[in-house]
């Protein structure tokens, strides 16, 4: 029964666009199942051609190619990988064992193809059939070339092939060991198998059962009665078994291959991390912040009401007569609204010495903090404590109420050495702003107070003193019920164009989405050192699939699909993604906690400013996941734009 068969086989390489060279010519050859087959010629004559063209790695040729007389030509590429996978085995001048795997573990790589079960078992067996057992677990580059040829026909019988294709495979060794070759040949085509050697040495003619001799191209002695007749009948094409990649085998294949090259992927792995570390951070100090912004802690300090002011763009002030506006907008959700009045305080004047408020100073330069009312002035001082002076007895008094720290700074800005007893009674003029006017008001220091937090004037003088002046507000406060209503009422003042009024409520969103937008921009600065990271790796991924053209090469002519070759490279991407994500988390959470223990330090609050969570860890993840699929599109399309012929003669 023919198992191989070719019909006028034409193959012609273009040297150019107008030369060419023909390779074969008209080739007609037989193939009994079981034979032992040699093909005798000189180099150049077109015997590893028509090797390639049986086992489906040359394409492009002209003619018919059929298989157990089912048609091969024509076929898809997937459908020829998966041909030779069930039915070729390769034996190569060369050997072309994958160096870096054991010798065990190249005989089991194309049993990965087919799921073959208890694997390391047949590996063995096949390697004690050659007479290699004892090796099985040596580095293939540590054998002689006589053991590395008896691997590699171990390895071609590891998917049970019906034809074992052997190119030379006795041009590397010297007589004692091609003599070992050829019997173990032999023994198999006396199996069964189909065997078809390719060499140009006599000696080993006598091991076959036929010998064909090609030179020129062309087939000039069919030895025994096997001319090829060529017929019109039509015939089906081949259709493969189908066969199922074990997807953990490939990721085994990947993560040897990582192995093999773990400090330049560890380095590669570290600088993505950059990228990744700059984003985990920024989402983690971007949730801390926000989420301490948003805690009780900071929501019961911050007040509830809101302020009203003049909107610049209406030009008109307010005045006592906006409050009946105001509180008509309130409605019954008003709790109390009071004014602001435009009066501060500029400047305090000692015999000569002076002490300036500017607009940041301490709240007591504000005249409104220095003389709320008397019930206020009267808590005041119950609160602080008058340290000397009168105490507070007469709601009629005139004079002023100065703090312990108003001596202090005036001291440092005139270099007096005023005490609290010695500044009672001094003669004080007060500047004081009205407006755009500014008045002088003289009275007597009449009492030092305990504590920093208030200065001010007495009520009836402080009436006297802005009482002939028209009132301007500088602000209106007013507090509702309930603090939850005051969006709506927020949203119903402003609709007076007179009225610009916030709260620090809305003063609290305003900064949390600040906030976003410098995370939104830490984040777009990591993505920079992401991109250039996904550059490096497909730069480096594309390296090796250069850098093993000749492996890729041999794993296609054992049956690996392009897919298969594929996934072995986003594997070893895999692996080195998962370092530098994990290297990412790492160290952006040790980061992330010294940033911690440093605010906690100067502000003397326990406080979490960097606070990682699980959807940003995924998001990372996931982001990448993307990076590796990504930098491996440029190396997968290498890999598929590979032909194994060419891809096994790679040096």
């Amino acid at each position: 029964m023919k198992i191989i068969e070719l019909q006028h086989i034409y193959k012609t390489y273009d040297l150019d666009s107008t030369a060419h060279e023909s390779v074969l010519r008209d080739v007609n050859l037989s193939i009994n199942d079981g034979e032992f087959l040699i093909i005798e010629g000189p180099s150049g004559g077109g015997k590893t051609t028509i090797l390639n063209i049986i086992s489906g790695l040359d394409t492009e040729y002209e003619g018919t190619l059929l298989y157990k007389d089912k048609v091969l030509t024509g076929i898809s590429a997937t459908d020829l990988t998966s041909y030779r996978e069930q039915n070729i085995g390769f034996v190569f001048q060369t050997f072309n064992l994958i160096p870096h795997l054991s010798v065990i573990e190249n005989v089991i790589l194309p049993m990965k193809m087919n799921n073959t079960k208890n694997a390391k078992k047949r590996a063995l067996n096949l390697l004690d059939k050659v007479g290699m057992k004892p090796y099985f677990n040596k580095n293939v580059t540590k054998l002689s070339g006589g053991q590395k040829q008896r691997v590699a026909i171990a390895r071609a019988l590891a998917n049970n092939p019906n034809i074992i294709i052997a190119d030379e495979p006795t041009g590397s060794l010297d007589s004692k060991s091609q003599s070992k070759i050829m019997k173990i040949l032999r023994g198999l085509a006396d199996e069964g198998k189909t065997i078809i050697v390719v060499t140009h040495n006599n000696e080993i003619l006598s091991y076959g059962d036929r010998v064909v001799y090609v030179k020129d191209g062309q087939i000039n002695n069919q030895g025994a009665n096997l001319a090829v007749v060529a017929d019109k009948q039509k015939r089906p094409q081949y259709q493969p078994l189908k066969s199922h990649i074990n997807y953990q085998q490939i990721f085994k294949i990947g993560w040897k291959n990582f192995r093999q090259r773990i400090w330049r992927n560890i380095i590669i792995a570290l600088a993505m991390s950059i990228g990744l570390i700059g984003v985990l951070l920024s989402l983690g100090l971007g949730n801390g912040i926000t989420k301490m912004l948003q805690s009780e802690d900071i929501k019961n300090q911050i007040p509830t009401t809101i302020q009203i002011q003049a909107n610049p763009e209406s030009g008109i002030a307010l005045n006592t007569g906006d409050s009946a506006s105001i509180k008509k907008a309130a409605g019954k959700k008003l709790k109390y609204i009071s004014n602001i009045q435009n009066y501060s305080l500029t400047q305090v004047k000692i015999k000569n010495k002076k002490l300036v408020f500017k607009k940041e100073h301490p709240n007591y330069a504000q005249l409104n903090n220095l003389v709320p009312d008397v019930s206020e002035s009267r808590k005041l001082l119950q609160i602080d404590g008058v340290s000397s002076g009168q105490r507070y007895k007469n709601i009629k008094e005139h004079g002023l109420t100065v703090t312990k720290k108003f001596i202090k700074e005036f001291n440092q800005g005139n270099h007096t050495k005023y005490t609290v007893n010695s500044i009672l009674n001094q003669d004080v003029a007060l500047t004081v702003q009205m407006g755009n006017n500014n008045v002088t008001h003289k009275t007597k220091i009449i009492r030092v107070q305990n504590g920093d937090n208030a200065m001010f004037l007495s009520t009836m003088e402080l009436n006297q003193l802005v009482g002939s002046h028209p009132k301007q507000i500088a602000y209106y406060l007013l507090e509702l019920k309930n603090p939850k209503n005051n969006d709506a009422v927020l949203k119903k003042i402003n609709q007076n164009k007179k009225f610009n009024a916030l709260s620090s409520g809305n003063i609290l969103k305003t900064v949390i989405q600040f906030i976003n937008v410098i995370q939104g921009l830490l984040i777009f600065m990591s993505l920079q050192a992401i991109i250039v990271s996904i550059c490096m790796l497909g730069i480096v991924l594309f390296i090796n699939v250069i850098e093993r053209t000749k492996e890729i090469g041999i794993m296609k002519s054992l049956g690996y699909q392009n897919k298969d070759i594929a996934g072995i490279f986003i594997s070893e991407g895999m692996c080195i993604a998962i370092i530098s994500y994990l290297t990412a988390v790492i160290v952006s959470v040790i980061i992330g906690q010294l940033i911690n223990v440093g605010v906690n330090h100067f502000a003397q609050f326990t406080v979490k400013v960097y606070q990682t969570f699980g959807s940003a860890l995924l998001i990372v993840f996931l982001a990448t996941v993307f990076m590796v699929l990504i930098a491996i599109f440029v190396p997968i399309r290498k890999i598929n734009k590979l032909d194994a012929s060419e891809s096994i003669r790679y040096e």
